[in-house]
């Protein structure tokens, strides 16, 4: 081999094998930080509890039994809410950071499981609550189908939480 190409790879790994300067450390931690979403603090309260204020104004805690790619899910005495991520003002205590490492439920999945399971449900969305059970879940809105027979459709976008009473697991 040339004598410049073993300088060359000589520099590198003299490079490689002491880091990065202290001078670049904020810079990279700065640089990761930057990446990090509220969603993925959330992931690291997995089991731990949670307090959050939507954009309604609505303030629900409990804890925290599931996360998918827009939404969260938290447990309390009064059932289970599902909480679209969008619709989160505030949220405390936060976790440490774990990324999601496979695209996971949307909440258009998460609706439909609970389509499946004939949950009845209480949706909150633009400020009103509306209750029914939900009969089917297109690409941008649902249906809820209201107690007294009528279909509601109702955008993604605008849902803010959906309950529903009971224990044990969120639907699959």
């Amino acid at each position: 081999m040339d004598a410049r190409w073993e300088r060359l790879f000589a520099d590198l790994e003299g490079q490689l094998a002491g880091g990065p300067d202290e001078d670049e450390i904020p810079d990279l931690v700065e640089a990761e930080r930057v990446a990090v979403r509220v969603a993925d603090r959330v992931r690291g309260r997995l089991g731990a509890r949670l307090d959050v204020v939507l954009r309604s104004g609505t303030r629900i805690g409990g804890e925290v039994v599931d996360a998918g790619t827009n939404w969260f899910a938290v447990r309390s005495d009064a059932g289970f809410s599902v909480v679209a991520e969008e619709a989160v003002i505030a949220c405390g205590p936060l976790g440490v950071a774990v990324p999601e490492e496979a695209v996971g439920r949307s909440l258009a999945g998460v609706l439909r499981s609970l389509a499946r399971a004939g949950s009845p449900v209480v949706v909150d969305a633009g400020g009103m609550h509306l209750t029914g059970r939900i009969a089917a879940v297109g690409a941008d809105h649902c249906d809820l189908r209201r107690e007294n027979g009528s279909l509601l459709s109702i955008r993604l976008a605008a849902i803010d939480l959906v309950r529903w009473p009971g224990g044990g697991t969120l639907p699959a």
